[in-house]
């Protein structure tokens, strides 16, 4: 398995059996979806934001119009532990797992 250097930066997006997820914290895909809403004052320019978990990339594996959805979203999430395992197997770890939902603590 090829794990990258502390020195290299990580790569921006993995892609697991064809379907790319963004290599994001939590933090970083907040500032990515305020940005979208920055660019967008006054102007009509949708953005699709996914949040990729497993299910959905077994299910893209075999519809196409959904696979569609996830090659063309503006920023891919990833949701879901079996990603991060799948990534670090393939040897491109994610950085995290942004949560959907704050803790009730929070």
């Amino acid at each position: 398995m090829n794990q990258p250097s502390r020195t290299q930066t990580p790569p921006a997006r993995v892609t697991i059996l064809g379907i790319p997820v963004d290599n994001v914290t939590e933090d970083e895909a907040i500032g990515r979806i305020a940005g979208f809403l920055e660019a967008a004052e006054g102007v009509s320019t949708p953005h699709q934001v996914v949040t990729v978990n497993p299910e959905f990339v077994m299910e893209a594996q075999q519809n196409a119009p959904f696979r569609e959805v996830l090659l063309r979203a503006d920023l891919a999430v990833p949701d879901g532990f079996g990603l991060l395992l799948a990534a670090r197997w393939l040897g491109t770890p994610l950085r995290g797992r942004p949560r959907a939902w704050p803790s009730p603590a929070e």
